[in-house]
C-alpha cells in the first residue's frame, strides 16, 4: 500500500487505515512519533481557505476503510461525524461558486444516494436536527437541500 498521491487531506488516515488490515496486532506507544498539524479555526479553513473539490470522495474512501473496524458501541459516534463531515460536503458544493448549478445538483445527489450517506442518516445521533430538513435528506432531496444550504 501506499499514500494516495490524489488526495491532499486525510492521506494519512486513509493510509493507516488499510494498512492496520494486513496486521496481526497493533500496538500503542506513548511517545511522540507523529507530527499532526493542528488548525487552531475551523478544519474547513486550511490548505489556503479550501478544501479539496473532491472532499466527498476523501469522506467516502475513510469512512468505507473506518467502518468495518468499528465496534457497536462506538458506531453511534462515527456515524454521527459522517452524517455532518457529509453534510459540510454538501454545504462546500453550494457554496462553490465555480461550479454550474447542474453540477452542483449532481454532486448532491450522489452523496444523498451513496450508501454511506445513507447509513450515517439512519445510525447517526441526529436528535438536535429538524424533522424537516431530515425528511428532506431521507427522500434525497438534491433541490431542496441546495436551496436550504444556501440560505
Amino acid at each position: 500500500i501506499r499514500f494516495d498521491e490524489k488526495m491532499s487531506v486525510s492521506e494519512d488516515v486513509l493510509f493507516s487505515l488499510e494498512y492496520g488490515h494486513y496486521c496481526d496486532s497493533i500496538s500503542v506507544v506513548n511517545l511522540p512519533l507523529y507530527n499532526h498539524r493542528i488548525y487552531l479555526n475551523n478544519e474547513a479553513e486550511h490548505l489556503d481557505g479550501k478544501l479539496p473539490k473532491e472532499m466527498f470522495y476523501i469522506n467516502r474512501r475513510v469512512y468505507m476503510a473506518r467502518m468495518p473496524l468499528i465496534t457497536k458501541e462506538n458506531r453511534v459516534w462515527h456515524e454521527t461525524n459522517f452524517f455532518y463531515r457529509f453534510i459540510d460536503d454538501m454545504k462546500r458544493i453550494t457554496a462553490d461558486n465555480d461550479l454550474p448549478e447542474k453540477e452542483k445538483l449532481r454532486k448532491t445527489k450522489a452523496i444523498l444516494t451513496s450508501p454511506e450517506f445513507k447509513s450515517a442518516l439512519r445510525n447517526a445521533d441526529t436528535h438536535m436536527e429538524h424533522w424537516k430538513f431530515l425528511t428532506v435528506l431521507k427522500l434525497g432531496l438534491s433541490r431542496v437541500v441546495l436551496r436550504l444550504f444556501k440560505k
